[in-house]
């Protein structure tokens, strides 16, 4: 069921695209670079993005102009890496959208993507599901947030709020020779006390730059037991330095797909 969740949330929130998108040259709506990064991310899996764009394309909410003349009749079982990295990038503005869209062009040339118009219309159990997901997301009122980042001498957090199942992306960049220790990461327990829910080390003379992803998550083995463990005001303590803490807080949004059952 998360998996079809997943497969169709690019379909009906498709459906809903207006032509105030038409100022882009292949007309690809904003949040679709929002999925491209969740999908470089392992949020969503290389399949249900596939199939995503795949409908997009069809319902001609997302325009490819140059369609590839010679289109493989075998198509590749896998998609390649680096069609993964190119989306990471295009949600980084690290490479531009005509540079994605010729990477959705290469999945239609070797038939990953198939955009062959279908004889039949959506039948009754896939309709059943789009209804079913238009129902969520008109319940779910997540939307992805700027990003604001946090800074504590070399250390840096992407944002000052999270959603539940949202990753922390945290940076530490040119670390002194000095600079060795652990990051401490607290999660709050009530308006005044807190635990360590994770410890990171660092040393500047081994590693002066490296990333980190932190994902939150209900667990019964971290005494993680529900939604309310989660949120709150969160702290990163920089043990053996001198620099700041920062804070964070995880809201009471959610990621569509994010498992909040509690386990306690």
């Amino acid at each position: 069921m998360k998996r079809l969740i997943v497969i169709f949330i690019l379909i009906v929130i498709g459906i809903s695209i207006t032509t105030a998108y038409a100022q882009s040259q292949h007309q690809i709506p904003s949040w679709v670079k929002t999925n491209a990064g969740w999908w470089a991310d392992g949020k969503i899996d290389d399949n249900s993005f596939v199939q995503g764009i795949q409908f997009l394309i069809k319902d001609k909410v997302i325009s490819i102009t140059n369609i590839p003349s010679e289109i493989s009749d075998k198509p590749q079982q896998s998609v390649p890496v680096w069609i993964k990295y190119n989306a990471g990038w295009w949600a980084k503005d690290l490479i531009t959208e005509d540079e994605f869209v010729k990477s959705i062009e290469y999945l239609i040339a070797i038939g990953i993507i198939n955009i062959k118009e279908d004889s039949q219309s959506v039948d009754n159990e896939i309709q059943k599901r789009l209804d079913e997901i238009e129902k969520i997301n008109s319940e779910n009122t997540y939307t992805p947030k700027e990003r604001d980042w946090q800074t504590s001498g070399p250390f840096q957090i992407d944002r000052s709020k999270y959603a539940i199942g949202e990753k922390i992306f945290l940076i530490l960049d040119q670390l002194s020779p000095d600079d060795k220790g652990q990051i401490a990461v607290l999660r709050p327990l009530n308006a005044t006390h807190y635990t360590v829910y994770i410890t990171i080390p660092f040393d500047g003379m081994v590693k002066p730059d490296f990333n980190f992803y932190l994902e939150p998550q209900i667990s019964k083995t971290r005494g993680i037991c529900s939604v309310n463990d989660i949120t709150g005001k969160w702290v990163m303590v920089f043990r053996g330095t001198d620099y700041p803490n920062l804070y964070f807080e995880i809201t009471k949004d959610v990621v569509p797909g994010t498992n909040i059952d509690p386990t306690c």
